[in-house]
Protein backbone atom coordinates (compact mmCIF):
# COMPACT_ATOMS: atom_id res chain seq x y z
CA UNK A 1 0.00 0.00 0.00
CA UNK A 2 2.95 2.27 0.30
CA UNK A 3 4.34 2.03 -2.71
CA UNK A 4 0.64 2.50 -4.16
CA UNK A 5 0.12 6.04 -2.24
CA UNK A 6 3.90 6.95 -3.29
CA UNK A 7 2.69 6.79 -6.51
CA UNK A 8 -0.40 9.07 -5.92
CA UNK A 9 1.90 11.24 -4.43
CA UNK A 10 3.92 11.32 -7.46
CA UNK A 11 0.91 11.86 -9.69
CA UNK A 12 -0.09 14.95 -7.55
CA UNK A 13 3.44 16.46 -7.67
CA UNK A 14 3.55 16.28 -11.46
CA UNK A 15 6.33 13.72 -11.49
CA UNK A 16 3.85 11.23 -13.13
CA UNK A 17 5.77 11.79 -16.68
CA UNK A 18 9.24 10.65 -15.52
CA UNK A 19 7.35 7.86 -14.16
CA UNK A 20 5.34 6.34 -16.66
CA UNK A 21 5.01 2.68 -15.30
CA UNK A 22 3.34 3.78 -11.64
CA UNK A 23 0.88 6.66 -13.99
CA UNK A 24 0.25 2.95 -16.23
CA UNK A 25 -0.47 1.16 -12.65
CA UNK A 26 -2.82 3.96 -11.31
CA UNK A 27 -4.70 4.14 -14.25
CA UNK A 28 -5.36 0.29 -14.86
CA UNK A 29 -6.33 -0.07 -11.20
CA UNK A 30 -8.56 2.76 -10.89
CA UNK A 31 -10.55 1.29 -14.09
CA UNK A 32 -10.81 -1.85 -12.47
CA UNK A 33 -11.56 -0.57 -9.10
CA UNK A 34 -14.74 1.59 -10.72
CA UNK A 35 -16.02 -1.30 -12.41
CA UNK A 36 -15.87 -3.20 -9.07
CA UNK A 37 -13.54 -5.94 -10.48
CA UNK A 38 -10.73 -5.76 -7.50
CA UNK A 39 -9.76 -4.25 -4.47
CA UNK A 40 -6.14 -1.98 -4.75
CA UNK A 41 -4.18 -3.57 -2.15
CA UNK A 42 -7.21 -3.03 0.56
CA UNK A 43 -8.40 0.46 -0.74
CA UNK A 44 -11.84 -0.84 -0.49
CA UNK A 45 -11.69 -0.75 3.27
CA UNK A 46 -10.11 2.96 3.38
CA UNK A 47 -12.11 5.53 5.06
CA UNK A 48 -14.51 7.69 2.48
CA UNK A 49 -12.67 10.88 2.53
CA UNK A 50 -9.19 8.76 1.05
CA UNK A 51 -10.87 7.39 -1.03
CA UNK A 52 -12.40 10.83 -2.63
CA UNK A 53 -9.01 12.23 -2.27
CA UNK A 54 -8.10 9.70 -4.64
CA UNK A 55 -10.75 10.64 -6.87
CA UNK A 56 -9.77 13.98 -6.97
CA UNK A 57 -6.46 13.40 -7.72
CA UNK A 58 -6.56 11.30 -10.46
CA UNK A 59 -9.68 13.48 -12.34
CA UNK A 60 -7.25 16.68 -12.24
CA UNK A 61 -8.08 18.46 -15.73
CA UNK A 62 -4.63 20.09 -15.55
CA UNK A 63 -2.97 16.00 -15.53
CA UNK A 64 -5.38 15.61 -18.39
CA UNK A 65 -3.83 18.43 -19.96
CA UNK A 66 -0.72 17.90 -19.83
CA UNK A 67 -0.90 13.80 -20.67
CA UNK A 68 -3.28 14.10 -23.53
CA UNK A 69 -4.01 18.03 -24.36
CA UNK A 70 -6.82 19.78 -23.84
CA UNK A 71 -8.82 19.15 -27.28
CA UNK A 72 -9.17 15.41 -25.65
CA UNK A 73 -10.50 16.22 -21.80
CA UNK A 74 -13.76 16.22 -22.73
CA UNK A 75 -13.70 12.95 -24.00
CA UNK A 76 -11.67 11.47 -21.37
CA UNK A 77 -13.60 13.09 -18.43
CA UNK A 78 -17.07 11.88 -20.25
CA UNK A 79 -15.57 8.25 -20.97
CA UNK A 80 -14.18 8.24 -17.37
CA UNK A 81 -17.57 9.13 -16.08
CA UNK A 82 -19.87 6.43 -17.59
CA UNK A 83 -17.12 4.05 -15.90
CA UNK A 84 -17.74 5.26 -12.61
CA UNK A 85 -21.44 5.37 -12.62
CA UNK A 86 -22.07 1.82 -13.97
CA UNK A 87 -22.14 -0.84 -12.27
CA UNK A 88 -23.00 -3.21 -14.38
CA UNK A 89 -20.73 -5.22 -17.15
CA UNK A 90 -22.60 -6.31 -20.81
CA UNK A 91 -25.69 -7.93 -20.77
CA UNK A 92 -26.33 -11.12 -22.44
CA UNK A 93 -28.66 -8.74 -25.30
CA UNK A 94 -25.78 -6.62 -26.14
CA UNK A 95 -23.87 -9.26 -26.89
CA UNK A 96 -26.44 -10.44 -28.70
CA UNK A 97 -26.50 -7.52 -30.81
CA UNK A 98 -22.56 -6.90 -31.35
CA UNK A 99 -22.61 -10.46 -32.91
CA UNK A 100 -25.27 -10.05 -35.72
CA UNK A 101 -23.39 -7.28 -36.62
CA UNK A 102 -20.51 -8.85 -36.77
CA UNK A 103 -22.43 -11.37 -38.91
CA UNK A 104 -24.11 -8.74 -40.62
CA UNK A 105 -21.41 -7.08 -42.09
CA UNK A 106 -19.13 -10.07 -42.67
CA UNK A 107 -22.02 -11.83 -45.27
CA UNK A 108 -22.42 -8.30 -47.09
CA UNK A 109 -18.42 -8.31 -47.59
CA UNK A 110 -17.98 -11.62 -48.27
CA UNK A 111 -21.41 -11.26 -51.42
CA UNK A 112 -19.57 -8.52 -52.87
CA UNK A 113 -15.89 -9.89 -52.49
CA UNK A 114 -16.16 -11.26 -56.22
CA UNK A 115 -17.21 -7.52 -57.90
CA UNK A 116 -14.69 -5.93 -56.10
CA UNK A 117 -12.19 -8.18 -57.54
CA UNK A 118 -13.37 -7.39 -60.51
CA UNK A 119 -13.48 -3.89 -60.15
CA UNK A 120 -9.78 -4.11 -58.85
CA UNK A 121 -8.85 -5.85 -61.93
CA UNK A 122 -10.49 -3.51 -64.08
CA UNK A 123 -8.57 -0.70 -62.20
CA UNK A 124 -5.34 -2.11 -62.85
CA UNK A 125 -5.79 -3.50 -66.76
CA UNK A 126 -6.77 0.65 -67.18
CA UNK A 127 -3.82 1.85 -65.66
CA UNK A 128 -1.26 -1.00 -67.28
CA UNK A 129 -2.38 0.28 -70.79
CA UNK A 130 -1.94 3.57 -69.76
CA UNK A 131 1.85 2.45 -68.72
CA UNK A 132 2.08 0.47 -72.27
CA UNK A 133 1.30 3.69 -73.89
CA UNK A 134 3.60 5.59 -72.09
CA UNK A 135 6.28 2.97 -72.88
CA UNK A 136 5.99 2.99 -76.35
CA UNK A 137 5.80 6.87 -76.46
CA UNK A 138 8.94 6.33 -75.07
CA UNK A 139 10.32 4.40 -77.78
CA UNK A 140 8.91 6.33 -80.26
CA UNK A 141 9.79 10.08 -78.95
CA UNK A 142 13.37 8.75 -78.27
CA UNK A 143 14.40 6.39 -81.04
CA UNK A 144 15.66 3.89 -79.49
CA UNK A 145 16.89 1.37 -81.64
CA UNK A 146 15.61 -2.10 -81.17
CA UNK A 147 16.61 -5.73 -82.29
CA UNK A 148 14.96 -8.83 -83.00
CA UNK A 149 15.77 -12.24 -81.82
CA UNK A 150 18.73 -12.93 -83.50
CA UNK A 151 20.04 -9.38 -82.36
CA UNK A 152 19.50 -7.68 -85.84
CA UNK A 153 18.52 -4.00 -85.96
CA UNK A 154 14.75 -3.20 -86.21
CA UNK A 155 14.45 -0.30 -88.93
CA UNK A 156 11.03 0.98 -87.04
CA UNK A 157 10.50 4.68 -87.65
CA UNK A 158 8.59 5.04 -84.98
CA UNK A 159 6.22 2.57 -82.28
CA UNK A 160 2.45 2.53 -81.53
CA UNK A 161 -0.08 1.08 -79.84
CA UNK A 162 -2.98 -0.57 -82.11
CA UNK A 163 -6.88 -1.61 -81.29
CA UNK A 164 -9.18 -3.11 -83.06
CA UNK A 165 -13.12 -4.00 -81.83
CA UNK A 166 -13.85 -6.43 -84.98
CA UNK A 167 -13.19 -9.23 -83.58
CA UNK A 168 -16.01 -9.80 -80.52
CA UNK A 169 -15.12 -9.49 -77.88
CA UNK A 170 -12.43 -7.59 -78.10
CA UNK A 171 -9.45 -8.67 -75.76
CA UNK A 172 -5.80 -7.70 -76.36
CA UNK A 173 -4.36 -4.90 -78.05
CA UNK A 174 -0.75 -4.57 -79.80
CA UNK A 175 2.46 -2.75 -78.71
CA UNK A 176 3.92 -2.57 -82.96
CA UNK A 177 6.89 -1.12 -84.85
CA UNK A 178 6.11 0.97 -87.53
CA UNK A 179 8.66 0.68 -90.39
CA UNK A 180 6.32 -0.40 -93.22
CA UNK A 181 6.48 1.24 -96.51
CA UNK A 182 5.48 3.93 -97.50
CA UNK A 183 5.56 5.63 -93.93
CA UNK A 184 1.91 5.89 -93.58
CA UNK A 185 2.54 6.57 -89.57
CA UNK A 186 0.15 3.72 -88.34
CA UNK A 187 -0.27 -0.22 -87.82
CA UNK A 188 -0.95 -1.43 -91.15
CA UNK A 189 -3.03 -4.73 -90.05
CA UNK A 190 -1.30 -6.88 -92.72
CA UNK A 191 0.13 -10.55 -91.15
CA UNK A 192 1.01 -11.00 -87.47
CA UNK A 193 4.45 -10.96 -87.82
CA UNK A 194 6.25 -10.64 -84.43
CA UNK A 195 9.75 -8.07 -84.60
CA UNK A 196 11.27 -10.73 -83.13
CA UNK A 197 10.99 -12.99 -86.12
CA UNK A 198 11.77 -10.16 -88.48
CA UNK A 199 10.77 -12.35 -91.30
CA UNK A 200 9.63 -9.58 -93.78
CA UNK A 201 11.89 -5.90 -92.80
CA UNK A 202 9.44 -4.22 -95.18
CA UNK A 203 5.98 -4.49 -92.66
CA UNK A 204 4.99 -3.26 -89.76
CA UNK A 205 5.62 -5.79 -86.70
CA UNK A 206 4.56 -6.58 -83.76
CA UNK A 207 6.56 -5.73 -80.17
CA UNK A 208 3.91 -7.34 -77.68
CA UNK A 209 0.44 -8.61 -78.08
CA UNK A 210 -1.47 -8.01 -74.61
CA UNK A 211 -4.20 -9.77 -73.78
CA UNK A 212 -6.44 -8.06 -70.73
CA UNK A 213 -8.80 -10.55 -70.19
CA UNK A 214 -5.19 -12.56 -68.79
CA UNK A 215 -5.73 -11.42 -65.24
CA UNK A 216 -9.72 -11.43 -64.93
CA UNK A 217 -11.64 -13.63 -67.41
CA UNK A 218 -14.41 -10.82 -66.99
CA UNK A 219 -12.63 -7.93 -68.40
CA UNK A 220 -12.77 -7.11 -72.41
CA UNK A 221 -12.04 -3.92 -74.68
CA UNK A 222 -15.15 -2.11 -74.56
CA UNK A 223 -15.53 0.68 -76.86
CA UNK A 224 -13.37 3.39 -78.88
CA UNK A 225 -14.10 7.02 -77.97
CA UNK A 226 -14.19 9.57 -80.61
CA UNK A 227 -13.67 7.26 -83.90
CA UNK A 228 -14.67 7.95 -87.26
CA UNK A 229 -18.07 5.90 -87.60
CA UNK A 230 -17.95 2.95 -89.38
CA UNK A 231 -14.40 2.79 -88.03
CA UNK A 232 -13.62 -0.47 -85.55
CA UNK A 233 -9.55 0.39 -85.18
CA UNK A 234 -7.28 3.04 -83.69
CA UNK A 235 -3.42 3.38 -84.34
CA UNK A 236 -1.88 5.71 -81.83
CA UNK A 237 1.87 6.35 -83.65
CA UNK A 238 4.87 7.87 -81.95
CA UNK A 239 7.77 8.87 -83.89
CA UNK A 240 10.78 10.81 -83.60
CA UNK A 241 12.16 13.35 -83.59
CA UNK A 242 9.47 16.21 -83.93
CA UNK A 243 8.11 14.26 -82.15
CA UNK A 244 4.96 13.44 -84.01
CA UNK A 245 2.05 12.08 -82.64
CA UNK A 246 -0.82 10.36 -84.89
CA UNK A 247 -4.18 9.11 -84.15
CA UNK A 248 -5.30 7.54 -87.07
CA UNK A 249 -9.22 7.33 -87.74
CA UNK A 250 -9.81 9.98 -85.32
CA UNK A 251 -12.79 11.95 -85.65
CA UNK A 252 -12.67 15.31 -87.19
CA UNK A 253 -13.33 18.09 -84.70
CA UNK A 254 -11.77 16.00 -81.82
CA UNK A 255 -8.17 16.00 -80.41
CA UNK A 256 -8.29 12.97 -78.64
CA UNK A 257 -9.32 9.02 -78.35
CA UNK A 258 -10.53 7.38 -75.46
CA UNK A 259 -10.23 3.77 -74.94
CA UNK A 260 -13.21 1.97 -72.91
CA UNK A 261 -11.83 -0.98 -70.55
CA UNK A 262 -14.93 -3.18 -69.48
CA UNK A 263 -16.70 -6.16 -67.52
CA UNK A 264 -18.72 -8.41 -68.95
CA UNK A 265 -20.52 -9.15 -66.20
CA UNK A 266 -21.26 -5.55 -65.24
CA UNK A 267 -22.13 -2.83 -67.83
CA UNK A 268 -22.25 -0.07 -65.41
CA UNK A 269 -18.49 0.18 -64.48
CA UNK A 270 -15.95 1.39 -66.94
CA UNK A 271 -12.84 2.85 -67.06
CA UNK A 272 -11.71 4.76 -70.21
CA UNK A 273 -7.92 5.64 -71.36
CA UNK A 274 -7.77 9.24 -73.00
CA UNK A 275 -4.86 10.04 -75.31
CA UNK A 276 -4.61 13.38 -77.28
CA UNK A 277 -2.39 14.63 -80.74
CA UNK A 278 -0.33 16.41 -77.63
CA UNK A 279 0.73 13.41 -76.09
CA UNK A 280 -0.84 13.75 -72.72
CA UNK A 281 -2.34 10.37 -71.14
CA UNK A 282 -4.97 10.42 -68.69
CA UNK A 283 -7.19 7.57 -66.80
CA UNK A 284 -10.69 8.39 -65.96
Amino acid sequence: MDGFWRCEIGVFDGAFIGNKQCFAGLVFSLLLWSRGGIAVDGFEEQEPKERDTFRSIFNSRDICRAVMGTANCAMVFKFFSNLKNSEKGITLVEMIVVICMIVLFSAILIANFPKILREFALSRAAYKLAQDIRKTQDLGLSGVQMTDGEGQPILAKGYGIYVDLSISPAEDYLIYADRGEPHDFKYDGGSLQFCSDNATAATDCILEDIDVSQSNPDLFIKDIRNLKESFSFVSINFSPPNPVINIDNLQQGFSEIGVVLGLKSDDSFERTIWVNTSGLIRVK
